[in-house]
């Protein structure tokens, strides 16, 4: 594969991600007013606000923030290779950081 073949697929898995995020922010609306105002059950809303979304949020999260950041620091840097360390260190970093305070 080629560079412009890789961004393609980067490019379409950023924005499938987004979508997901998007998905992800309105089930944590309803089920944040589901625990608040009773349209929903109340055990079944707290599980799915803290303990089942925020995993696949932080993952897709990372992935669609640091795939455009990616983007944006190679525009800047002009050095692809120093580009992709940077983004993989600081998104490894985070992501364990995140587990760290989500698991303990």
């Amino acid at each position: 594969m080629d560079k412009t073949q890789i961004n393609r697929i980067l490019i379409k898995t950023a924005r499938f991600s987004g979508y997901v995020l998007a998905l992800l922010m309105m089930l944590y609306f309803i089920s944040g007013y589901g625990m608040t105002k009773g349209i929903m059950d109340p055990v079944l809303a707290e599980k799915l606000h803290d303990k089942w979304l925020p995993i696949p949020f932080i993952i897709f999260f990372i992935l669609h923030v640091f795939i455009y950041l990616k983007f944006t620091l190679r525009r800047w840097l002009k050095d692809e290779k120093w580009t992709n360390i940077y983004v993989i260190i600081l998104s490894l970093v985070i992501l364990i950081f995140l587990f760290y305070l989500y698991f303990l």
